[in-house]
């Protein structure tokens, strides 16, 4: 999707209270009747990041793995059909079950899994360019699994590397291949000086003053971290998993 996506509270009193509305108008008067905070006074329409109690995780644009989740591990809120079409038209809005927050936590681990065995293919990379003119046995097999993970679909490596794999690797420290060679070892050095950078930036603001990646706030409950990356962002969700009332409230995925 390409709007955002959020994860909101929604206490199993209001539920019971808007579940049956069957248009904008009557959910908004049902809202108001147990005082329901409205950010926008716009009767009659009400947007669903106004409908959730509480927005506890960003989940950021361009998420997959929605529909998927809906169609297991959800359920709807407003049991009007009609009027939930009409919700989720043009946005989401569903209740979560705690299957589904682990599904979600597992995508996320799928990423950081991903993501850090193209960094360690990239830095075998590296190493075999560096050392391949000194003709050390066993690189073949290496070379393979590189070339593998760099190349495969959806690999963000693919289109700045995929060049280097039409040298066979017997003819890596040809002289001919020197000035590529060291052009692709350059280009790895500055995409983990880029890699440093960003994770330094979790503990450096840009004027190099010391932060924190960890949200004290006593006010937000849930929120253990500030930072937006998905390895801190699974220990958000472990939490909220752990500790969100489950007995009197639901979770909501919603977007717009």
């Amino acid at each position: 999707m390409g709007y955002r996506i959020y994860l909101g509270t929604l206490s199993h009193k209001t539920k019971e209270h808007i579940k049956n509305v069957s248009s904008y108008k009557e959910l908004y008067t049902k809202l108001k009747e147990v005082n329901h905070p409205l950010k926008y006074d716009d009767e009659p329409h009400v947007g669903v990041y106004e409908i959730v109690e509480d927005t506890i995780h960003e989940f950021g644009k361009y998420i997959e793995w929605t529909e998927e989740l809906q169609r297991k591990c959800t359920k709807q809120v407003f049991l009007n059909k009609e009027f939930n079409k009409e919700v989720n038209e043009e946005h989401d809005f569903f209740i979560i079950n705690k299957d589904g927050l682990v599904m979600i936590m597992d995508e996320y681990a799928q990423d950081m899994r991903s993501f850090y065995e193209e960094k360690w293919a990239l830095s075998q990379l590296q190493y075999i360019l560096t050392i391949a003119e000194e003709g050390k046995d066993g690189l073949k097999e290496d070379w393979k699994k590189i070339r593998d993970t760099i190349l495969k679909p959806g690999s963000y490596l693919k289109y700045d590397y995929e060049d280097i794999f039409e040298i066979p690797l017997s003819e890596i420290a040809a002289e001919k291949n020197k000035k590529e060679v060291t052009s692709i070892i350059r280009k790895i050095a500055g995409d983990f000086q880029g890699y440093f950078r960003g994770e330094m930036g979790e503990y450096h603001s840009y004027r190099g003053k010391n932060q924190n990646i960890t949200d004290l706030r006593e006010e937000r409950p849930y929120n253990i971290t500030t930072s937006w990356k998905k390895d801190k962002g699974i220990l958000e969700l472990a939490h909220i998993f752990k500790t969100f009332d489950w007995e009197n409230g639901d979770l909501i995925i919603y977007g717009y």
